[in-house]
């Protein structure tokens, strides 16, 4: 008997890096999801089962969003939180209370740390990470993990969990016992937490469990997979100067200043190694994360910046 569809809202209002594997999760037979954009409202968030966020950025989630996201929990709904503290230190460089997703996590008596100071490995290539790798952790007995190795999950850099007394620890450091992924209960509804990201490509069978357990209630109001759209979109803005031209959404609208202030000392030397140079647009598509993406020519096509990077690392990824 085929299983009852799940739908998934793949929020990526704060972080557009780290979800395409969760946005592109199969089978559709069972799987439905929608990329949110935009804030969350709940006439969106009542038609879905999961909830999932997966963010390394310091972008905030509004007073309601979090009052919305509890309820949504608490009312039998799905969530899960990723994010990867070793990420945030080295592209952020803020304070770890500064991590956006803490502020959700927090609603659950939970929080990502990163590891003790001096543990772990470091990755000494030209963008350094630190964190526990996967020879450092490995998997409990826990239900959801059954069957998987550790091979499977596709860990990186991995920081460590602070989790209420009463969670089930799927993924833990083999000596300490320090939490990097766990499951825990909150009201009728259920939450996933790991400390690395999964999801940038798609990862069967991992998220499969993982939204298979978020999902068991099947809170959603919604009748069919008519009623799922692919996107809830958010207005694009552009600003101008020149040769230059920035695309961005309000949420990251304040940096759009900084941006434009590095292109153009970048620009006149940039484009002067091109033939025709003056005529090219300089096209900037400034994203809510801290991924950025280059095609193979650059000023043939949109240069994808993320623009929530410290103001050093915005300088650099820019040049």
């Amino acid at each position: 008997m085929r299983k009852e569809q799940i739908q998934i809202l793949v929020d990526t209002a704060r972080d557009t890096g780290w979800s395409d594997g969760l946005i592109q999760i199969e089978p559709d037979s069972i799987y439905q999801t929608t990329n949110n954009r935009d804030y969350l409202s709940e006439t969106v968030l009542k038609n879905y089962d999961v909830l999932t966020i997966c963010s390394n950025t310091s972008l905030k989630y509004t007073d309601a969003e979090l009052q919305l996201i509890r309820e949504f929990v608490e009312s039998g709904g799905g969530l899960l939180l990723a994010s990867s503290t070793s990420r945030f230190e080295r592209d952020v460089r803020e304070p770890i209370s500064e991590l956006g997703i803490n502020h959700v996590a927090s609603l659950f008596g939970a929080r990502f740390l990163p590891g003790p100071k001096g543990h772990g490995e470091m990755d000494i290539d030209a963008n350094p990470l630190s964190g526990y790798t996967k020879k450092n952790l490995r998997l409990t007995d826990y239900e959801i993990v059954n069957g998987l190795g550790i091979d499977d999950l596709g860990l990186t850099h991995c920081g460590i969990l602070d989790i209420p007394a009463d969670s089930s620890v799927f993924l833990e450091h083999s000596e300490t016992g320090e939490p990097v992924g766990a499951c825990l209960h909150f009201g009728s509804g259920r939450v996933l937490l790991i400390n690395t990201q999964l999801f940038e490509r798609e990862n069967h069978p991992v998220s499969g469990r993982f939204i298979d357990w978020l999902g068991v209630n099947r809170v959603s109001l919604t009748t069919g997979p008519e009623t799922i759209p692919d996107e809830v979109p958010i207005e694009e803005q552009v600003r101008e100067d020149g040769k230059i031209k920035i695309f961005y959404t309000h949420f990251v609208a304040n940096r759009v200043d900084t941006c434009m202030a590095f292109a153009k000392k970048l620009s006149t030397e940039m484009l002067s190694k091109f033939p025709e140079g003056e005529k090219i647009e300089w096209k900037i598509d400034l994203t809510p994360s801290c991924v950025h993406k280059y095609g193979f020519s650059w000023e043939d096509s949109v240069m994808t910046i993320g623009g929530c990077v410290s103001p050093p690392r915005l300088a650099y990824s820019l040049g």
